[in-house]
């Protein structure tokens, strides 16, 4: 028989192969990721099952940054948007208001260092800034 073990945050996201950011942008509800993670029989750390406001809380305790490349959040959130991709010029502003830093350190993006960001011509900076999926979570 199974023996279920109350686990760390971090443990079930990475055993489900993904991250707590892109649980976040998949549209699911805090009532559905509970009940996934009560079908795959995850335990919280406290109580005898997940709840929506335990993963809320799971979910809100991410920090973006520490996370996602700038053009990992930036390819996550135009394939977020159901409808109409946001203009060059509102993901400079979303990863502005987002916090992330440019190849050269300033907090505005233009839009066209977004497209460059997505074409992946600045993937050598960030990958040598060590963000990513490798980052710790505070």
């Amino acid at each position: 028989m199974l023996r279920l073990q109350p686990i760390a945050a971090a443990t079930i996201y990475s055993s489900f192969g993904f991250s707590m950011t892109e649980l976040g942008s998949t549209g699911r509800t805090y009532h559905q990721v509970a009940n996934i993670l009560n079908e795959e029989s995850y335990l919280p750390r406290r109580g005898p099952k997940f709840t929506h406001g335990i993963v809320r809380t799971l979910l809100r305790g991410t920090v973006t940054k520490a996370v996602l490349t700038p053009r990992a959040f930036a390819e996550q959130y135009v394939a977020s948007c159901a409808e109409e991709k946001p203009s060059l010029a509102a993901l400079a502003e979303i990863l502005r208001r987002h916090g992330y830093a440019t190849p050269r350190g300033n907090t505005h993006w233009w839009p066209a260092q977004v497209r460059e960001l997505l074409a992946g011509r600045f993937d050598s900076y960030y990958s040598i800034q060590g963000i990513g999926a490798g980052a710790s979570l505070s």
